[in-house]
């Protein structure tokens, strides 16, 4: 799906009129206008994170992608729903919802993308979407639909993606190779009162693109980089060209050899079971049910930092090209790969009535989610060449070492009772108070193995070091997680008024956290999210500002940290830590002049560490009051737009991330940067559109998230024109697509 399109998509709901009131959507309203939340500047697979202050993971800032009301994984890590799930003309509509809207349904902290599949309807429709851009990716995405007999309606469709990426790689055919086929039956009854739908998907899916987005550059020292010659960032493959593979199965203890191709490999099977009823009374009735198996893979590529040949020279180590005696003297990369497999299913259900009462509009709901995952990771290290199109090195006449030093295992299951209820009640014609109110019970048991890792570690083997067996352990927990929210809106006149909202969240740690080593904390997280703010809306102008405040405490993560003393270890521990910001967002949306639109959106936060205390490689760190890594104080969104026709736009969206810092201690930082994006949409007529999109038109470089292998780093002054790896930003890229309604 091409981020143009996928523009248009999110908005679709709203008219004109609509889309400009309602930017800045009242308590009452479910879904946030305006967010442009597939416009993606790191893939275009996926939707992007809306960041909100609190680091990447446990479901915080990672949309929580929907499907009928229903998360589509239970969890997004090692299964990324983008393979199975894409926006496409499979698709009906898509929305952002609101963070209290995530949190009473899910349980989650963060922004939502719903979205609902399509069904057929009376007459025969055809949708055929094709995508292309000047690297060589295409996308074909085709949906059917139409009338079976009385009430009975279809919809039948298929995805195809073929992204090589924006390089040759020569380990695989293509970087994103996906194929989705789906069908929906759907039976309406009573006179249309009752609906009925049956929903099957199967995905195949081949995605290697966290493997190709980090690179070697040159850090300067004052937040800027510098590309290696011959090794522009974004178009040149920095992986080893043969992408083979050897591992010690973590399972079996057994040597195994795969490519990268295998190693990412996803399937899934998925059923939904969609019912809905709306009775005399005014009284609607809507039941959705999921459930999914998927065969996973995912791989984590990671530089843990590079080796001057200065160094190399003078070392006790001795490098070769692999399969050769030839001696190697140059830059070494050394990686760190974890390849990670599991079977997953999931089961998901969600039941609620809701009635418009007089002045209140009220749901009650019961919400199940179950997840059983049998998931394992087998580690290793290598190291490489620093060019475009690397050789492997072997050291020491050994091309792959440290074998599942930072292997994970976990077995369990885990599950989410939930009853929930939301209120939006017209107080007066000047007073609105939205409010809800969820109840987890939940269930986890989980089978895991918190030993020491080592070189060759498998289930069930000694430790050389200390004697200890590697054996398999069971925790068992049932909590109870109470979640809140209210919004209010108190209009001071007819145009402009008082904005406050509060989310009360309380998550329990999930399976992935027993993956490592380190026996995790047990306590619960809680997230408090506080905002307050004024608005003013008229005809060709709306306005928001809002001054809010998150916490979220106990949060456990792992960390791959490498030596700073340049050694090459890596070792990974388990942590937890509080983080917490204050922010002050401005969100505008204005019609200055007939036929031209402009959005405008402007955030400064101060996100911090709390409690941030690491031991590693025999000294302690303390990363309190840190900025949060890959956060940025400033922060911007410019949409402008303009119809030379109802049938003819041209739009552009400017994001401005500021100074971003780069490691824990916050001693290596990048300087802010712009992600672009512009675009042509053409309806020439009913059956035919054109879109041209461009990503990246201002032709920027740069490196942006973390710094790998630099995590401990505290002292910059030895990082001047230092030759160190990360991730980027997407290239220059253009894309065109073709929309055909038959």
């Amino acid at each position: 799906m091409s981020p143009a399109y996928a523009q248009v998509v999110d908005s679709q709901k709203l008219s004109p009129k609509d889309s400009l009131l309602l930017k800045q959507a009242p308590a009452s309203k479910k879904e946030e206008a305006n967010r442009n939340v597939m416009l993606n500047a790191e893939n275009n697979a996926g939707p992007r994170f809306i960041q909100i202050g609190i680091p990447t993971g446990s479901a915080v800032d990672v949309p929580t992608i929907l499907e009928n009301d229903m998360p589509a994984v239970y969890y997004f890590f090692p299964r990324n729903p983008n393979t199975f799930w894409r926006a496409g003309s499979g698709l009906s509509n898509i929305g952002v919802l609101k963070i209290s809207e995530v949190a009473i349904t899910t349980g989650r902290v963060g922004y939502g993308v719903n979205s609902y599949t399509r069904k057929g309807d009376d007459n025969f429709t055809g949708i055929l979407n094709t995508g292309m851009n000047h690297f060589g990716m295409q996308r074909y995405d085709m949906n059917l639909s139409g009338k079976l007999g009385k009430d009975l309606y279809y919809s039948a469709g298929t995805y195809h993606m073929f992204d090589p990426g924006s390089f040759d790689v020569p380990y695989a055919d293509y970087v994103d190779r996906t194929s989705i086929y789906q069908g929906m039956l759907t039976k309406y009854f009573n006179n249309r009162k009752g609906e009925v739908s049956l929903m099957y998907r199967y995905a195949d899916a081949h995605s290697l693109t966290n493997v190709v987005g980090n690179s070697p550059f040159i850090y300067n020292g004052d937040g800027s980089i510098t590309e290696l010659e011959g090794m522009p960032l974004g178009t040149t493959n920095a992986f080893p060209i043969d992408g083979n593979l050897t591992y010690r199965d973590i399972l079996t203890g057994e040597e195994k050899n795969t490519s990268l191709k295998d190693a990412a490999k996803t399937k899934v099977n998925q059923a939904m079971f969609l019912y809905s009823y709306k009775y005399d009374s005014g009284l609607n009735l809507k039941v959705n049910a999921m459930y999914s198996n998927s065969d996973a893979g995912f791989i984590v590529a990671s530089p843990t930092g590079i080796i001057p040949s200065a160094t190399i020279q003078n070392s006790a180590n001795r490098y070769t090209i692999t399969g050769t005696d030839q001696a190697y003297t140059g830059n070494v990369l050394n990686r760190l790969m974890i390849l990670n497999r599991a079977n997953i299913n999931d089961a998901f259900m969600i039941a609620q009535v809701s009635k418009r009462s007089g002045n209140h509009n009220w749901r009650l709901g019961i919400n199940e989610m179950y997840s059983h995952v049998d998931h394992h990771a087998n580690s290793l290290q290598y190291s490489q060449e620093v060019k475009a199109d690397p050789q492997r090195l072997d050291r020491d006449g050994v091309p792959f070492r440290n074998f599942n030093t930072n292997g994970e295992y976990y077995k369990g299951s885990e599950s989410k009772t939930a009853l929930f209820f939301t209120d939006d009640w017209d107080i007066t014609d000047r007073l609105n108070l939205y409010y809800g109110a969820r109840v987890e019970l939940m269930n986890l048991n989980v089978d895991y193995m918190p030993h020491a890792r080592f070189d060759g570690v498998s289930v069930g083997a000694t430790n050389p070091n200390t004697g200890e067996v590697s054996s398999i352990e069971n925790y068992k927990t049932t909590r109870i997680n109470p979640i809140g929210t209210a919004a209010l809106v108190y209009k001071l006149a007819k145009k402009y008024g008082i904005t406050a909202e509060f989310t009360y969240n309380v998550q329990n740690p999930t399976l992935v956290n027993y993956a490592g080593s380190q026996v995790p904390i047990t306590k619960n997280s809680v997230v408090p999210l506080g905002r307050v703010g004024v608005y003013y809306t008229s005809d060709n102008f709306s306005l928001v500002s809002a001054f809010s405040v998150i916490k979220k405490t106990n949060y456990f993560t792992r960390f791959n940290l490498t030596d700073p003393s340049g050694s090459g270890q890596v070792q990974t521990i388990g942590n937890a830590y509080d983080v917490q910001t204050m922010g002050w967002t401005t969100d505008i949306v204005a019609k200055p002049f007939k036929n031209f639109n402009l959005h405008f959106l402007f955030t400064y936060q101060e996100p911090k560490y709390k409690n941030f205390n690491v031991s590693a490689f025999g000294s302690d760190y303390s990363f309190n009051d840190k900025i949060v890594t890959s956060q940025s104080k400033i922060l911007m969104e410019i949409d402008p737009s303009y119809n030379f026709t109802k049938d003819l736009r041209i739009w552009s969206s400017f994001r401005y991330f500021g100074k971003q810092t780069a490691n824990l201690s916050n001693a290596l930082y990048f300087n802010g940067r712009w992600e672009t994006f512009g675009g042509l949409n053409w309806n020439v007529n009913k059956k035919f559109n054109l879109g041209l999109t461009v990503v990246n038109f201002l032709n920027q470089t740069g490196a942006r998230g973390t710094i790998s292998g630099a995590e401990l780093i505290t002292d910059a002054s030895n990082y001047q024109d230092y030759l160190m790896a990360g991730s980027y930003i997407r290239p220059f890229t253009t894309e065109l697509s073709v929309g055909i309604k038959f």
